[in-house]
């Protein structure tokens, strides 16, 4: 009786130290189900990779496929319910790396992976696509987007004549150089961004500079029309005004061009054809 009460104490005493260390272990999870991510640019290339039954939580703007919005949403770009994300227990967490830096810093001290993604070329968004799949172990499809891009990029036809290009964000005359990976679809595609060579990847540009570039083509994603930007001190003279070369996000699927994604060999595309189109008048 006195060696069954000692043994039947024993067990209590392992259960309870067993309890103990799993709740002071804040590592990965051991129950985890599987990942969650909060930018859109790597949720649509995890799907691309046939990830997306991975994909247990993701913010709003994660909505391309289709398919992404069936999945659970923690919050959206900028703001993240991080309770109900660690209530989900994934194994890894991806984010985007500057504008997200905030999830990073409260997502970290849980003990859960956190990944920031951030491409600023299309070389690096294709070490990016390595990088996923080697974690998500997705290399076959993996293999197969990079090939696409680079295929692609070979069967490009450059014009005659590169373009001066003013490429326009926000309308405060937000601009990019070729250190991004908007800027690097623009020479790709064959043209020449007017503030290519600054030694950063966004600017505020000054509305004189950008008159005295004298752009031959207007690519302006930043909801401006074309009559507004017409209307803009200066502009009149511009040779991308006077030869009606100016395109806004009527003439182009925002999401890509904005996102660095799959997709973004839609707009390295659609970008040679402008500067074709211009080469040949």
């Amino acid at each position: 009786m006195l060696k069954t009460t000692k043994l039947f104490f024993l067990i209590i005493l392992v259960s309870l130290l067993l309890i103990t260390l799993t709740g002071c272990d804040k590592s990965q999870p051991k129950d985890s189900q599987g990942i969650v991510v909060t930018s859109p640019e790597v949720a649509e290339t995890i799907a691309k990779l046939g990830g997306i039954d991975l994909i247990i939580g993701r913010t709003q703007y994660c909505d391309y496929p289709q398919e992404m919005h069936a999945i659970e949403s923690v919050g959206d770009f900028s703001s993240l319910d991080i309770e109900r994300v660690i209530s989900l227990k994934p194994s890894i967490i991806f984010t985007a790396a500057f504008e997200q830096q905030d999830f990073f810093d409260k997502l970290k001290p849980f003990g859960i992976e956190v990944i920031k993604i951030h491409s600023n070329s299309i070389n690096s968004y294709l070490e990016n696509v390595q990088l996923l799949a080697n974690k998500l172990e997705l290399q076959d499809n993996a293999e197969q987007l990079i090939n696409d891009f680079k295929t692609t990029i070979s069967n490009i036809t450059l014009p005659a004549k590169s373009p001066k290009v003013y490429f326009e964000i926000s309308p405060n005359l937000g601009t990019i150089t070729d250190n991004s990976f908007i800027g690097d679809l623009i020479v790709k595609a064959g043209g020449t961004n007017i503030f290519g060579q600054l030694n950063k990847d966004f600017l505020i540009a000054k509305n004189e500079e950008i008159v005295a570039a004298n752009p031959d083509i207007i690519i302006a994603l930043s909801y401006a029309s074309k009559e507004e930007i017409i209307q803009r001190k200066g502009w009149q003279s511009m040779e991308a005004v006077k030869n009606a070369r100016i395109y806004t996000i009527a003439d182009v699927d925002l999401d890509t061009v904005m996102r660095t994604v799959p997709r973004s060999l839609d707009a390295l595309k659609v970008f040679n054809q402008w500067f074709l189109e211009y080469a040949q008048d």
